[in-house]
């Protein structure tokens, strides 16, 4: 998606929105895509949705996606991407998610969000993250799937799109401009 800005001093941001099914094995099986689509695109903002991955695994999901692109120290320096995860608790399952930004664009601080706006606890199941900027705010999310027999999560799935509804009207109360994707 590209974003257009009415003022022609702005610069038009790219959001891309991609399910790798796995990110390490995404970026393992499919470097040169990732490396053609970075090229090519040249994405502000990246929303990686089911990256199957849990606490436990983050260092090596970080340590697939530096292998494939620009790498950094842990310092945050010479990487062109900043990543911010959100794993689920459990290691098995089709959850987690991550977004990564241009490290030109800087989320204020007190503003990123692991979970809905109004709880205080990190989405369980990792499905939710939200970055706020100056200008706008980006919500990156991986929706719950109501499952295939006799809809055994249909109510987890209203209950949870109901409590985005409100995460994204708070966030647009505060009269930014909000990404959904």
């Amino acid at each position: 998606m590209q974003g257009l800005s009415s003022n022609s001093d702005e610069k038009i941001m790219t959001v891309i929105a991609l399910n790798p099914n796995g990110i390490r094995a995404y970026f393992k099986n499919s470097a040169t895509e990732v490396k053609r689509m970075i090229a090519e695109y040249d994405p502000d903002i990246i929303i990686w949705n089911e990256t199957k991955g849990n606490e436990k695994m983050q260092k090596e999901m970080q340590k697939a996606v530096d292998d494939v692109l620009e790498g950094k120290d842990w310092n945050g320096e010479n990487r062109k991407y900043s990543w911010y995860w959100n794993n689920s608790e459990r290691a098995a399952g089709r959850h987690g998610l991550c977004i990564s930004i241009k490290t030109s664009l800087v989320p204020l601080i007190k503003s990123i969000k692991y979970g809905f706006c109004f709880e205080n606890h990190k989405e369980p199941e990792g499905r939710l993250i939200t970055l706020e900027f100056e200008k706008f705010s980006v919500v990156g999310l991986y929706a719950v799937n109501a499952g295939m027999s006799k809809c055994d999560r249909l109510q987890y799935k209203q209950e949870w799109l109901a409590k985005l509804m409100v995460h994204c009207e708070i966030l647009e109360s505060k009269g930014k401009g909000v990404i959904v994707m």
